[in-house]
């Protein structure tokens, strides 16, 4: 923008925006989406204040900052925060979002979804494959609020983030091949499950995918 430099995406990565008649090199190092620590260093010769602006994604309902070792509380305009200072030289910018795991609900209006959750960590939506969950049908499986447990693990050779933890999915072979009867209780059996990104499904082999979870 005309008064300073904005960051919009978080990526292992480096930037030269000429700015001012000048140079301004942003160098990120991150794993994010996976963690939330960002460090950003900021080199250039404008000797004059400007600012750079920080995306602050909306689902981050708290996050912190550094600069040059100093914590700064500040509160988001417009999605970003802005860092008004002199840049002359090297800085270091420390960025930090929360990953946290929560479930999420959609409109009551999108019907299909009425009594389902999502499973999100940060700004990743999960989904459970049945590569993954082979003791039951994951169209079945049901999560509450239990925690989740995480373990990094590879799929297509990337570093990802699985989700791991203990729901109830329904008992189905005492249907005997019926579409419909009459109602009855449903019969449920404890179902370890796996998570995994959402974007990151139908890479390993066929079969079921669910991202709309019944919540028990």
């Amino acid at each position: 923008s005309g008064d300073g430099v904005q960051v919009h995406l978080y990526e292992k990565s480096t930037a030269a925006v000429d700015f001012k008649g000048s140079t301004v090199k942003i160098e990120q190092e991150t794993d994010y989406p996976w963690s939330g620590e960002i460090v950003l260093s900021v080199k250039t010769e404008i000797e004059e204040p400007f600012s750079i602006y920080l995306r602050i994604p909306t689902w981050a309902d708290d996050f912190s900052i550094r600069v040059d070792g100093e914590t700064l509380d500040l509160e988001p305009q417009n999605g970003y925060v802005e860092l008004n200072r002199n840049w002359r030289g090297s800085h270091r910018i420390e960025l930090s979002l929360p990953m946290r795991v929560e479930l999420v609900e959609s409109h009551p209006f999108v019907r299909d979804n009425l009594g389902k959750v999502a499973v999100k960590r940060g700004p990743v939506i999960y989904c459970a494959e049945q590569v993954d969950n082979p003791g039951f049908h994951v169209w079945t499986l049901g999560v509450g609020s239990e925690d989740l447990e995480e373990e990094r693990a590879k799929i297509l050779d990337r570093d990802v983030v699985f989700l791991r933890g203990t729901g109830k999915a329904l008992v189905t072979s005492d249907w005997e091949g019926a579409l419909y009867r009459n109602i009855s209780e449903p019969k449920e059996k404890v179902a370890k499950f796996t998570l995994v990104p959402y974007h990151m499904w139908a890479n390993r082999q066929p079969g079921a995918m669910v991202v709309w979870l019944r919540k028990v």
